[in-house]
């Protein structure tokens, strides 16, 4: 979350939400959460009305997603289930990869907008690999030289100079 507390802003979060609706809140901490971090969790959410906790081993996705009315979001994959099971999602980070679609504001939890949803998924698809990709060696060669510099400590902006687009003594190997 990039620096941020994630249960300082699952509460502030819960708090914001709650000052717009009364609808019914059920947060869905991330299921590797730590049981001690859950616990604490737990007793700041006791203050906001109307809130329930989904504990780390209860309803799976899909039936919480069946009750919902919407999802919020930071920057998790949990926006593409949503989406896929036809809830609106609000992105409160530009890097969900959601968020070129999804209401960025959580103003709009009262009437959330469910937007088209089609291209995304098809951009997503396009961007993964197939086996046989992988087991040619695909996803290696596209990626062996980006990991490889940033092993070697070379920064983001020098690897865009023509300097550093092939690491002299770097080899692929096979699979």
């Amino acid at each position: 979350m990039r620096g941020m507390d994630v249960r300082q802003w699952l509460v502030a979060t819960a708090r914001h939400v709650r000052r717009l609706t009364d609808r019914p809140i059920i947060v869905r901490p991330h299921p590797g959460m730590k049981n001690e971090d859950f616990a604490a969790l737990e007793a700041e959410l006791a203050t906001v009305s109307g809130l329930h906790l989904s504990g780390l081993s209860s309803l799976t996705v899909v039936d919480e997603l069946a009750r919902a009315h919407c999802t919020i979001c930071y920057s998790s994959s949990f926006s593409l289930d949503s989406l896929l099971q036809g809830v609106p999602v609000i992105t409160l980070s530009r890097f969900n990869i959601a968020a070129p679609i999804c209401s960025k504001q959580i103003e709009d939890v009262v009437d959330p907008p469910l937007p088209e949803r089609e291209q995304l998924f098809y951009d997503i698809a396009y961007a993964h690999w197939t086996l046989d990709e992988i087991r040619a060696g695909d996803v290696l060669k596209r990626f062996a030289p980006i990991l490889a510099m940033r092993c070697a400590g070379v920064s983001r902006q020098a690897r865009h100079s023509p300097a550093h687009s092939v690491l002299p003594g770097f080899q692929l190997q096979g699979l």
